[in-house]
């Protein structure tokens, strides 16, 4: 094996992290002294170095370490000066170097000066080892595709610590990241559209208002309109229902309102339990009442209805009687032809004045009645109903 395939070998080992760099730089020290015809280097503590084995390849979740190239066209960087010390220096590819072969390659070159120290430098490599594809760096712009016309393709960027900037950084066309993105040329219209909407929105709340007080204004001159053509109305309760017979609107609030059948008026005893069953034996077929309250003050009227061939004259003179006997006393004094009055006197624990007058007309025997713990209050009442209830209801003989 020749000492290129040797140097490619060492290269490769340590492009795969196989050989640690002090090893392959005693390895490689030590080929290049054989390719110069010198004997190898001894290391400090007098014995040879020894090539370290091969090491097996290691597995790594990373992938190949990152190796700049530099283009074509930048400058020869400047050789530093010589020092007594070993330095480093990068030179630039030759022209007449091997076909096929285009890796780097590291050499001792011997220092011409007065120093007998040696120095490391980079030289285009005669044909040793060829690296392999690397991932170009994040600040690099990706080479662009050779034309079809069979152009060069375009070199790479320069370094991030270079001085100089791509041609096109600041101009239109260079790459936008992040929220340049999106600024780009939309300040303007965005702008101009924040503007429109403001006055659509002003319109819009404008004819709102307008509409809102313009049909506003016309609902109230509707209602004061309205309001001031419309007449008050009253409204009057119906009067309450009165039973079958001659009966009129008796005043106060009811109380009792009732038509019964004469067996009826026996079962609920109606008026009284004595009197429907002198109205029973009688003749009577029929018994209705109206009685109402006005404070202490109740007012009535009763019609007691004489059957087919019963004699309405008995009828009365049969309650008129049963009157008499309860101590009633006769009222003639200011009492209608016909009609039979009594009264009977505040006594007992309830202290009421009654006052009652029975009569016939058109088959009915009639009552008037006014009672109350005040006996003007109580006359004046009866009085009152009396003469209404004659004046629709005449007595007949």
């Amino acid at each position: 094996m020749s000492w290129q395939e040797e140097l490619q070998q060492l290269d490769s080992e340590l492009a795969q992290g196989r050989v640690t760099p002090e090893d392959y730089r005693l390895r490689r020290d030590q080929l290049l002294g054989v390719a110069q015809g010198q004997p190898p280097q001894t290391p400090p503590g007098g014995q040879p170095q020894q090539p370290a084995e091969p090491q097996q390849p290691q597995s790594s979740p990373f992938g190949q370490p990152f190796r700049w190239q530099p283009p074509s066209n930048q400058q020869q960087s400047q050789t530093p000066p010589e020092t007594p010390s070993e330095s480093t220096q990068v030179l630039r590819p030759i022209t007449d170097q091997p076909a096929g072969d285009n890796a780097e390659r590291t050499q001792v070159v011997r220092n011409t000066g007065g120093d007998h120290a040696e120095r490391t430098q980079v030289v285009p490599n005669a044909g040793g080892f060829v690296p392999g594809p690397q991932t170009p760096p994040p600040w690099q712009a990706m080479p662009q595709q050779p034309s079809m016309g069979g152009g060069q393709p375009q070199e790479y960027g320069a370094a991030p610590w270079s001085n100089e900037l791509p041609p096109d950084f600041g101009k239109a066309s260079w790459p936008l990241q992040g929220p340049e993105v999106f600024d780009s040329g939309k300040r303007g219209n965005k702008t101009g559209k924040i503007i429109a909407i403001s006055v659509a929105i002003v319109l819009v709340l404008g004819l709102a208002a307008g509409i809102y007080f313009f049909t506003a204004g016309s609902k109230t001159d509707a209602t004061t309109t309205t309001s001031t053509s419309a007449k008050p109305t009253t409204t009057t309760s119906a009067p309450p229902p009165l039973p079958t017979g001659p009966f009129v609107q008796v005043p106060g609030k009811q109380v009792y309102n009732v038509n019964y059948s004469i067996a009826d008026a026996v079962t609920n005893h109606a008026p009284t339990e004595q009197e429907v069953a002198i109205l029973k034996q009688n003749g009577a077929i029929q018994v209705a009442g109206v009685v109402t309250q006005n404070d202490a003050m109740h007012e009535g009227i009763w019609a007691f209805q004489a059957g087919t061939g019963a004699d309405p004259k008995a009828i009365l003179n049969a309650i008129d009687n049963f009157y008499a006997q309860s101590k009633y006393q006769q009222v003639t004094t200011g009492i209608p032809t016909g009609v039979t009055a009594r009264t009977l006197p505040a006594s007992g624990p309830d202290g009421q004045t009654a006052f009652r007058a029975h009569y016939i007309t058109n088959g009915y025997i009639v009552r008037v009645e006014a009672y109350g713990p005040d006996a003007a209050a109580a006359e004046k009442a009866f009085r009152d109903l009396l003469k209404t209830e004659t004046q629709k209801y005449a007595p007949t003989p």
